[in-house]
């Protein structure tokens, strides 16, 4: 496929880019437990070929820890705004293996639609789980609890690539489980051979490097790490995620 960045850098990096002058460079180095909360963009050009505007429509958290047994813990808290006094929230905790792709072993969710809106209701919190099988992603509860993938791809969660994606030294070819929901196969990811692309951060310039993740279900994924490896900006189709350590996230109605 023709490279996505063979003509300069996707159209919305300067409007989510500004967002980072207000953060702090990242220490180099946050080993195997980190932590790190993102802004949720929504991105989208002005009417008649004017300026890109990025605007906030939720909040990511994430937390890495790392187990004895060969694999880390993530803990996902998803907040998303739906328009009509509703949002989407979930709170997943996620089993991978340290391994190169972070190969999903097993998770467990629980989401609620938040009502923000006098008049509205917050849903009550349902919960369900996942686990890798032979090849199989079996699910509870579910109509289609078992669903078969190509086990030769590694099936990595979404949050997952936050981590994922330090480690790239060269071409990764898995599976992504999206939102924790839909299986986006033949994905792959790639460093890409470009030179690093400065950036204004509240603490000075910092030159960021690029991976792009191509495939199937899904528009072409840039991600921008800082040198310590962590990404400070996510750029998918109208969707960005620009780190914010000072982004809100407020407590899950119990």
């Amino acid at each position: 496929m023709r490279d996505p960045l063979s003509g300069g850098l996707p159209p919305m990096f300067a409007a989510v880019a500004e967002h980072l002058k207000s953060v702090a460079a990242p220490p180099e180095d946050d080993g195997e437990a980190w932590a790190a909360t993102y802004a949720m963009l929504q991105v989208l050009r002005q009417p008649g070929a004017g300026p890109w505007h990025a605007g906030s429509v939720g909040t990511v958290k994430l937390r890495r820890s790392a187990n004895r047994a060969g694999s880390f813990d993530l803990h996902a808290d998803v907040l998303h705004a739906l328009g009509h006094g509703l949002r989407d929230r979930y709170a997943a905790d996620i089993t991978s293996r340290a391994d190169a792709a972070g190969s999903l072993i097993s998770w467990r969710r629980e989401s609620c639609f938040e009502a923000i809106q006098p008049g509205l209701n917050s849903t009550p919190r349902r919960a369900d789980t996942g686990k890798v099988s032979g090849g199989h992603l079996v699910r509870r509860p579910g109509t289609h609890s078992r669903e078969r993938f190509d086990r030769r791809q590694p099936l990595v969660a979404q949050w997952a690539l936050f981590d994922t994606v330090r480690r790239i030294k060269g071409p990764l070819d898995f599976a992504m489980l999206e939102e924790m929901d839909a299986v986006r196969l033949n994905q792959t990811a790639r460093p890409m051979p470009m030179e690093p692309i400065e950036v204004a951060t509240a603490s000075g310039p910092l030159r960021l490097r690029c991976v792009l993740q191509t495939g199937d279900g899904i528009l072409p994924i840039t991600w921008w790490l800082a040198p310590s490896g962590l990404p400070l900006m996510v750029l998918a189709s109208c969707r960005a995620f620009v780190l914010s350590p000072g982004a809100a996230m407020p407590e899950m109605p119990s």
